[in-house]
């Protein structure tokens, strides 16, 4: 119960720090539909993609 109540706190704080009233309210705020330029989102998914590139997955298919 602690440990929910220590996560509550933290979030009130973070939401509290970046001026938003509720959770609700950021949902959507990072959306890559709500940015003009979304090549940051388009860089992000290719080096997380590249990231989890093993070659033993590619070699096991052979």
């Amino acid at each position: 119960m602690r440990l929910i109540a220590r996560v509550l706190a933290d979030l009130r704080y973070w939401l509290d720090k970046r001026e938003y009233a509720s959770l609700a309210e950021t949902r959507g705020c990072l959306s890559r539909r709500s940015v003009p330029d979304t090549s940051p989102y388009d860089r992000g998914n290719y080096i997380k993609t590249l990231s989890s590139y093993s070659l033993r997955q590619t070699v096991a298919a052979f």
